[in-house]
């Protein structure tokens, strides 16, 4: 399944390439600067063809020649690092998370292959196919339009005072209650017997009744971990969104400062809360949210502009009632 897959990402890759295929002649193309600092990009650096040049050929495809006045003890395709670089670059697995390096390999030798089969299939006249002509002309469209999409999603990010403004215009969006949350962890429940399971389910309860009489939470958390054995226990004060509290503790909404809420529990353990009231989310809490929302209005708003006197018009008669389900930049 790997391989097909890596075949389909080279298949459709190539349609971003157009006409510029290289030749026997190596081209002087320069090499991208590598842009990640990550330690797991540097990796790769030092290990995959850093001490290679960026004019080196990487790839050599003996046979396969853009000219056929090319002598046949010449012809051959070659790529140099930088080219197989640049098309690496281009890829869109290269902008979802990056292409392994232990599979760069792989992608190479695929696109050889590919590069013998499609020459093949140009010397049995399939490429004049009005088949493959319409699969051509469908996949040019789709990677320029998805390339303005990229392009467009860069010119739409958000500055930081944008970002500032719709904060502070919908506070309400980002509502959260401030809490301070006591865990009385289970350990591993699955090897305590029920008398141990039904003695953690009792501290529980004479937790909340200390919280509700003013015991201070993080202290009395630090004292449950003590005597149950465990190590130090996690942040108590929390400020919780209030649209996205699960719906057995919705509840937790409507506690006013100062009150205790029921005992809840999850896989961690048993859980209390003591309320502190509503409180906005930090900024950077929900920023990069804020960013996505508002590139995406940008995006949207620059599509439509475009489309409002180009969509396209279809025969009902021939395709009957269309509901566009979703917009390519949605």
């Amino acid at each position: 399944m790997k391989l097909f897959h890596w075949t389909v990402i080279l298949l459709f890759s190539s349609y971003a390439v157009g006409q510029v295929s290289p030749t026997n002649n190596t081209m002087p193309v320069q090499p991208k600067a590598e842009t990640g600092t990550g330690p797991a990009q540097v990796a790769r650096q030092k290990t995959h063809g850093a001490q290679v040049p960026a004019q080196a050929p990487v790839i050599t495809v003996p046979g396969v020649c853009n000219s056929s006045a090319t002598p046949a003890s010449d012809c051959k395709t070659v790529f140099t690092r930088a080219q197989f670089e640049e098309l690496v670059n281009a890829l869109p697995a290269s902008r979802t998370g990056g292409i392994p390096a232990e599979m760069r390999g792989l992608l190479a030798l695929q696109y050889g292959e590919m590069m013998v089969l499609a020459q093949e299939a140009e010397k049995q006249g399939l490429d004049k196919d009005s088949d493959v002509q319409s699969l051509l002309r469908f996949g040019r469209t789709q990677v320029l339009a998805r390339q303005w999409l990229r392009s467009m999603q860069e010119k739409a990010r958000p500055s930081a005072q944008e970002i500032q403004q719709y904060y502070e215009k919908n506070t309400d969006k980002y509502q959260g209650i401030s809490v301070q949350r006591v865990l009385i962890p289970f350990g591993h429940a699955a090897d305590k017997s029920e008398a141990e399971k039904k003695k953690l389910k009792t501290l529980a309860g004479e937790t909340r009744q200390r919280l509700v009489a003013g015991a201070d939470p993080a202290k009395l958390e630090q004292e449950i971990y003590q005597k149950l054995g465990f190590k130090k226990p996690p942040e108590t004060a929390l400020v919780l969104r209030l649209s996205a509290l699960p719906l057995d503790r919705q509840s937790l909404a409507k506690l006013k400062a100062g009150e205790v809420s029921e005992v809840f529990s999850d896989t961690t353990g048993w859980l209390i809360f003591k309320s502190g009231g509503e409180k906005p989310l930090p900024l950077d809490e929900v920023r990069g949210e804020i960013e996505s929302t508002l590139q995406q209005q940008k995006i949207k708003a620059a599509t439509e502009a475009l489309l409002s006197d180009r969509k396209p018009v279809l025969n009902e008669t021939y395709f009957g009632p269309v509901t566009k389900t979703r917009s390519p930049h949605e």
